[in-house]
């Protein structure tokens, strides 16, 4: 079901990208996809809506099945991200005019997939305690990357655009998140029937593949950088 709901997913986007191009006035103008920080802002979202998913999946998951933790404990644990993100991103909106939309989202992103990276070790034995500082150091590069990823996209269309903008960002990140849990869950219940042992497995792979579409976009705003600076150069 998960194989078939994600060919569902590229084909129905498949024809709305192809009408977007026939009609006269589409929703969403796609020449903006030929700008490379517009396109990889916004595919970091999707990875961006996506990986923070997991983050709301797998830690209660793993306290309550695993370590046995009442649901008001893995509650506490999982509000380590947002706090995190809550106290970075009114320091990144004030490094925007200094430091630029690239280098903060780049920060960002290195950060997340620090974090994620070590999750993706995740044993039985792991506390609640190093599961929410692992939390909270991810929440750090979100409040890092997320004013930064939404200046890019927004400083890339006119003023009258910005609301139609801002939606589609929000429906990108609501589709990375649909993407993401699928996959997650698929992942977990691929091994859950070895008990405990499997479980882990599951949580394990969850993290990875969270850890690798992070790293895709972080590869991709190099890519673009390398490319730009050469271009520079060139000239």
């Amino acid at each position: 079901m998960t194989i078939a709901s994600l060919v569902v997913f590229v084909v129905l986007l498949t024809v709305f990208v192809v009408r977007e191009r026939q009609i006269a006035q589409p929703i969403i103008d796609l020449r903006l996809f030929r700008k490379g920080d517009f396109t990889a802002s916004v595919l970091a979202v999707f990875f961006f809506g996506g990986a923070t998913s997991l983050g709301f999946i797998v830690p209660p998951y793993f306290l309550e099945s695993v370590r046995r933790l009442p649901p008001w404990q893995s509650g506490l644990v999982n509000l380590s991200a947002p706090l995190g993100l809550m106290l970075l991103s009114k320091v990144s909106g004030k490094l925007l005019g200094r430091v630029g939309t690239r280098p903060l989202m780049v920060t960002g992103l290195i950060i997340m997939v620090f974090s994620y990276g070590i999750l993706s070790l995740m044993r039985v034995g792991w506390s609640p305690l190093l599961l929410a500082v692992l939390l909270f150091v991810y929440g750090v590069g979100s409040g890092i990357f997320v004013p930064a990823n939404l200046a890019s996209i927004m400083g890339a269309v006119g003023k009258d655009n910005q609301g139609t903008i801002g939606a589609v960002q929000r429906m990108v990140q609501n589709l990375g998140i649909g993407v993401d849990t699928a996959v997650a869950v698929a992942l977990i219940r691929m091994h859950s029937s070895s008990g405990t042992l499997g479980l882990m497995v599951g949580f394990r792979e969850a993290w990875r593949y969270a850890t690798l579409t992070l790293m895709a976009s972080l590869v991709l705003f190099v890519l673009i950088y390398v490319r730009k600076r050469n271009g520079r150069l060139s000239i």
